[in-house]
């Protein structure tokens, strides 16, 4: 009987710590409705040159606004896009434009792509933060969303 005290006992110690770990809340740098890296508005886009209908379309030059969270001070930030060539790239790392209120920031990504392309956004920084905005798994589309 004493035996079996001990094991239930022992079961309801190892039960109890489990639960604490699992139901634990999670740490989280932001709350879930505080996105770390927001699309904002993608500008200056124009046609710079035409290429061969072969290779995809007119080259074109874009800028792609950001904002994202202060939340440390080294960050990456970039386009994961697909243009008419038809291959999933990173582009240029963006760079810092100004600071925003809420410790936040506004950062610019520039440069070029084969033709419209879809994207999201990627913000990595040392502290652990990793975070993407893709327009809520729909990608966004150059050619929708700039002027």
């Amino acid at each position: 009987m004493k035996t079996t005290k001990k094991l239930v006992s022992a079961l309801l110690l190892a039960v109890t710590v489990l639960t604490g770990v699992f139901a634990a809340p999670a740490q989280s740098k932001a709350a879930w409705y505080d996105k770390p890296i927001e699309f904002v508005s993608a500008g200056d886009r124009w046609v710079t040159t035409y290429i061969h209908a072969e290779n995809g379309g007119p080259v074109i030059h874009y800028k792609v606004y950001v904002e994202v969270e202060n939340s440390a001070y080294n960050k990456y930030i970039h386009m994961w896009y697909c243009d008419n060539t038809k291959v999933w790239r990173n582009s240029n790392a963006a760079t810092y434009v100004k600071s925003l209120d809420n410790n936040r920031e506004l950062w610019v990504i520039e440069g070029y792509t084969v033709g419209d392309a879809q994207f999201a956004l990627h913000y990595e920084t040392d502290n652990g933060v990793d975070a993407w905005d893709n327009n809520n798994g729909n990608d966004y589309f150059l050619n929708q969303v700039s002027n």
